[in-house]
């Protein structure tokens, strides 16, 4: 997934755009996707699909990979406002030269990740039908194919900025 999210990232930004568009969007993201889970839930597989896209930019730029069976654990770990603001005040950090625990980073985003398909599962009918792993499978396969099927149909040819600024949707 990550490879063809990032083949619509804007090249024209440097390492450090990249990393305050992912960081930006990702809260921006979470935010939309909270907003719609409960009212709206073909938007909130969309939104879903967004906040994966950030998270794989954050992951393109330090270089990490997340496997599938990663945000699909049988045990679920509650991702609170704390984790996230620790995550960010971490990455701020990291824009201003100390170290980076990658380690750290890459666990926020799989409880992200985790969080958000879990959440949008709900949103689907069929997590009534079937157990909740099997429901959080084919919710995340949804979710990122509906995300790369809008960016392949947006960006055709890659990023295009006037694409992205003038659009339908």
């Amino acid at each position: 997934y990550i490879p063809l999210a990032m083949r619509t990232q804007n090249g024209k930004l440097t390492d450090e755009e990249n990393l305050r568009h992912a960081l930006c969007g990702l809260v921006s993201e979470v935010f939309e996707f909270k907003c719609e889970q409960s009212h709206n839930h073909l938007a909130a597989i969309y939104e879903a699909g967004d906040v994966c896209w950030m998270v794989a930019e954050l992951c393109s730029y330090y270089k990490l990979g997340i496997d599938d069976n990663e945000i699909l654990p049988s045990g679920y770990i509650e991702l609170t406002d704390t984790t996230v603001a620790k995550l960010m005040s971490h990455i701020q950090k990291t824009l201003q030269g100390t170290p980076l625990d990658l380690k750290f980073i890459r666990s926020c985003l799989v409880n992200i990740l985790h969080e958000t398909i879990l959440s949008a599962c709900y949103c689907c009918d069929w997590s009534r039908q079937m157990k909740m792993s099997e429901a959080m499978e084919r919710t995340l396969d949804l979710v990122l194919r509906r995300n790369i099927e809008k960016l392949m149909a947006r960006y055709p040819n890659g990023f295009d900025e006037e694409r992205s600024v003038n659009r339908d949707e």
